[in-house]
């Protein structure tokens, strides 16, 4: 979970198994659904498969949907899981 504009984040961080000592890249990833639609469940295979291929961390975030949200609540959200987990990550 990770601080937010209007409460907690759901982020889900997928790492390589044999995660070395050193710092990997990260890719924050924003499901499709136009800000309406979707779930981060939805795409663990991409994250999966992102993450052998690509050898980095992905953090993908649950942003708000609307029309209960609307705009810009999911980009603020998105933005809030970007600064959080890059603050996760200095500590």
């Amino acid at each position: 979970m990770i601080a937010g504009p209007a409460g907690e984040i759901m982020v889900k961080v997928y790492e390589p198994a044999n995660r070395p000592d050193t710092p990997l890249p990260g890719l924050l990833y924003i499901h499709g659904g136009g800000y309406v639609l979707g779930h981060p469940d939805r795409d663990d295979i991409n994250c999966e498969i992102t993450v052998l291929e690509v050898n980095c961390v992905v953090v993908s975030v649950d942003y708000r949907l609307a029309p209960e949200h609307p705009y810009p609540a999911a980009i603020e959200d998105c933005y809030a899981a970007l600064n959080g987990w890059q603050t996760l990550q200095r500590n």
